[in-house]
């Protein structure tokens, strides 16, 4: 059995998804050899069969409505080209009328909780995802939240829907002795640590009210995309608290640094309204 991965939320600047997205086809890699996944980013997917860039998630806007044409017009003629005998969606986005059996990952549903962060992406899982859903054989959520909130929100049924928690790659997250020498050399003492996109329902605009009222000595490390929407004002709101010298947004990092960071952290602080799952908290 051929398997093919629509890989194409991959991306030189990996959100959480991509992440998910490139462990999810390497771990597969290693159970099942006769794989296709089609990616951007072919040096750094096994199997990969190389797809134009322009879908990739740091494009925004454009790169999202090419990622649409592409999984309706693009996908489908690569995996009956590329004899494909099912398709996995990492993410709710592929054929609304498959050519082969798919099946589709829901990580979470926060364009509808929060609109108004995602004016585009609402759209899109009111216009493509319940489709999409409803085209794909199996249906797996990363949660019994994400599991819930499909079945009220498109009305699928329960019994259609896995509940399939993501993992974290073992080789990569473990405690590091020397972090906190690695770490002191970024000018980081005696932390607390952030690891997520900057929207509101993250939820850091009350984090930083609360390292307001907490001891000078502590910090707090902001790890992610500084997104333009909302890293300026969060960088104005330090500064009216006084905190600002005690908050450093690090901006994405590179992979090989998250595990260091959170080994030296004194804890990880997941402040979020609301998530699919949260894979910081498995992380750290």
């Amino acid at each position: 059995m051929r398997i093919a991965v629509n890989a194409s939320i991959f991306d030189r600047r990996p959100s959480g998804l991509g992440v998910y997205a490139q462990a999810l086809a390497t771990a597969l890699h290693a159970l099942h050899r006769d794989m296709v996944v089609y990616t951007s980013r072919p040096n750094e997917m096994p199997c990969a069969r190389a797809i134009r860039p322009w879908g990739e998630p740091s494009r925004g806007g454009p790169g999202h409505l090419w990622r649409v044409l592409w999984t309706q017009a693009g996908l489908p003629r690569r995996v009956r080209g590329d004899r494909a005998d099912v398709l996995l969606n990492p993410l709710a986005e592929g054929p609304t009328r498959a050519p082969i059996p798919q099946v589709s990952i829901v990580h979470d549903l926060i364009p509808l909780v929060y609109p108004e962060e995602s004016p585009r992406q609402h759209w899109y899982l009111r216009s493509f995802v319940p489709a999409v859903l409803r085209a794909s054989a199996r249906v797996i959520a990363d949660s019994a939240q994400t599991k819930a909130d499909v079945v009220a929100h498109f009305g699928l049924s329960p019994e259609g829907i896995v509940v399939i928690p993501p993992g974290v790659d073992h080789g990569q997250f473990f405690p590091r002795p020397d972090a906190g020498a690695e770490t002191e050399r970024l000018g980081l003492r005696a932390y607390v640590l952030f690891v997520g996109s900057l929207r509101p329902h993250k939820n850091l605009a009350r984090l930083l009210e609360a390292m307001a009222q907490v001891p000078d000595g502590l910090m707090l490390v902001v790890v992610g995309y500084q997104d333009p929407r909302y890293w300026p004002a969060l960088a104005r709101k330090a500064d009216d608290l006084g905190i600002a010298g005690r908050v450093r947004f690090l901006g994405f990092v590179e992979a090989r640094w998250l595990p260091m960071l959170y080994s030296a952290a004194l804890a990880a602080v997941v402040p979020s309204l609301y998530e699919g799952f949260g894979l910081p908290v498995l992380e750290a």
